[in-house]
């Protein structure tokens, strides 16, 4: 559930980030999933887990304009009806 600074670590650490689906950190906080760290793991596929409604308002626009641009395909609990299972994506 990393927000910039792990994500940071993670770039710093060299290990290999390429992943296929990227469980979207913090719930597409506006300070997680940035650009350096998106190109590090390259995702097809992006999955936010976040509540409907939530107070937070989260996913914030900043992360989902990063996701955009790094070309991954968009998943969203508030949006597809999971349950609290996570069955319904």
């Amino acid at each position: 559930d990393l927000r910039s600074p792990g994500e940071e670590r993670l770039i710093k650490s060299q290990q290999g980030l390429k992943s296929q689906i990227l469980k979207v950190g913090h719930h597409g906080d506006r300070n997680a999933s940035t650009d350096n760290f998106l190109a590090g793991v390259n995702p097809e596929v992006a999955i936010i887990s976040a509540g409907t409604n939530n107070k937070y308002a989260k996913p914030h626009v900043e992360a989902l304009n990063r996701l955009e641009k790094s070309g991954a395909k968009i998943f969203r609990t508030d949006r597809s009806g999971c349950d609290r299972r996570g069955r319904g994506l």
